[in-house]
């Protein structure tokens, strides 16, 4: 099927009647993702197509261009129909998978149109959970959320979005999920998205309120939280806002013209490099073209040649604090007396907040991911709970080809707590620098709005090598002496 008539089959079937909640937003998601990197070197208006259905010349990543059109008939459901188990990945209260998973959706879709969209709140499956079903949750969980039982709403703490994905798929289906037998995959979306939608069409008027894309989450969870009370709604109607919501800006997006569909599209690329957008499926051979495309939020294996580091924090009981609070990293290398090569990677936490609706005292089991062939030698920052404060070295963790340092701390409002590790590099890594090279990878959590500061240095001994940059998306960074 050309790409002419693929779009013009979407056309008539793009909003069907009775979608509600974020279905009318998931479906623009869904087609920007699947198809808007194949197409996004094409001009074209999805709702007015023939007349400005030009194609311009290649820029860039011609494999990106294949991958999208290889992937939009799977997603959109034209080989078959598909279903979809949808997470809204709650990053203002950070999780490993990418954010805390308040609630989900299943879509349905065939042939582009939706045959069914559904949300609920994760606490109405995990609620209904089978009276047998009890599984020990991972220790931290356990302990700091005084949590005996581990359910789908924390069932993402890998930080490996295919890992976690797998894991909520059995959680979901072990407590009862509807279409779980169905499922074809697992797509996952944070707030920051929905932001960066309202910062291209403007302005969303709901119920004769204005949302902005500066204030839009804050006042979305301001109602789920406590406002539907103010407006004479029951718990179970508290997220009707969500949908109204949603129809509303469907109806922007639909009205956005020609010339501003690069703009959409370019925000979805975004979102998927900076891993706000995250991608599983099933099928083997999909699951391929998605990670080669890196829309998977893989942890990425790299060669034994090269180090590795990546950050992941999980929000314990903290409420949505992940908002106000800034990290920096700082990676040192150097010679140890004994002639190794050691690494001393040290995160800084500084709290701007204070105690109230939203935010709160900061606490975090914060893991380091680092090759699985480097040498825990010493941890600082690490304590047992918030009330004894009694230091503890960092628990040791094997997951493949990667080995996590991690521990439970604490930040008050205006404080600034940093947690320390230092360890012997891996030995291939130690041979690149002996020889005067050095390569490292340097990956973002999943689902991290605010970005942290990242600072690399070498010391090479002859010379010092150093980096500064940001961790918006992943960084890899290459030294010679």
């Amino acid at each position: 099927m050309s790409l002419k008539k693929y779009a013009l089959k979407l056309r008539g079937s793009l909003v069907p009647q009775g979608i509600t909640r974020w279905g009318v937003v998931m479906v623009i998601l869904i087609i920007a993702i699947v198809m808007g990197f194949g197409v996004r070197f094409f001009r074209w208006d999805l709702f007015g197509l023939s007349r400005n259905f030009t194609r311009q010349p290649v820029e860039e990543n011609s494999g990106s261009i294949k991958g999208g059109f290889a992937l939009a008939p799977y997603f959109l459901g034209f080989d078959k129909p598909r279903t979809f188990l949808l997470l809204f990945l709650n990053n203002t209260e950070m999780r490993p998978g990418g954010g805390f998973i308040g609630s989900y959706g299943i879509l349905k879709i065939n042939k582009g149109k939706i045959l069914s969209f559904t949300t609920s709140g994760s606490e109405n499956l995990d609620w209904n959970a089978p009276v047998d079903f009890k599984i020990d949750p991972p220790a931290p969980i356990k302990k700091y959320l005084a949590q005996p039982l581990w359910y789908f709403r924390d069932s993402n703490w890998s930080p490996d979005f295919k890992i976690s994905s797998e894991n909520t798929l059995r959680f979901y289906a072990a407590e009862g999920g509807a279409e779980a037998s169905a499922l074809d995959g697992v797509i996952g979306v944070t707030p920051t998205v929905l932001k960066g939608l309202l910062a291209v069409t403007g302005p969303l008027e709901v119920n004769g309120k204005t949302y902005v894309p500066e204030k839009v989450v804050e006042e979305l969870e301001y109602h789920v939280e406590y406002g539907y009370k103010d407006a004479g709604q029951q718990v179970a109607e508290r997220k009707t806002l969500i949908g109204e919501m949603g129809s509303a800006l469907m109806h922007k997006i639909t009205s956005v013209p020609s010339w501003q569909w690069k703009s959409m599209l370019d925000l979805f690329e975004r979102m998927v490099k900076e891993k706000h957008v995250m991608l599983f499926s099933k099928d083997i051979a999909v699951q391929k073209t998605i990670e080669e495309l890196g829309w998977g939020g893989r942890q990425a294996g790299v060669p034994m040649s090269t180090d590795f580091v990546q950050v992941v924090d999980a929000n314990l009981a903290s409420l949505k604090t992940d908002t106000v609070i800034d990290r920096a990293f700082t990676y040192s290398i150097k010679r140890a007396g004994n002639n190794e090569w050691v690494g001393e990677f040290s995160a800084t936490y500084a709290h701007t907040g204070s105690y109230d609706w939203k935010t709160t005292r900061y606490r975090s089991f914060t893991r380091l991911y680092v090759p699985v062939s480097a040498a825990l030698r010493e941890s600082n920052g690490f304590i047992d709970d918030v009330k004894s404060k009694k230091p503890v070295p960092a628990e040791v963790g094997v997951e493949g080809d990667k080995q996590s340092f991690g521990g439970f701390w604490f930040v008050e409002p205006k404080g600034s707590e940093t947690i320390r590790w230092v360890f012997t590099l891996p030995p291939s890594v130690q041979e690149q620098l002996n020889a005067g090279v050095y390569k490292l990878y340097a990956q973002k959590q999943l689902g991290l709005e605010r970005s942290p500061r990242l600072t690399v240095q070498v010391d090479f001994g002859t010379t010092v090598r150093r980096f500064e940059g940001d961790l918006s998306h992943d960084q890899i960074i290459e030294f010679k002496r």
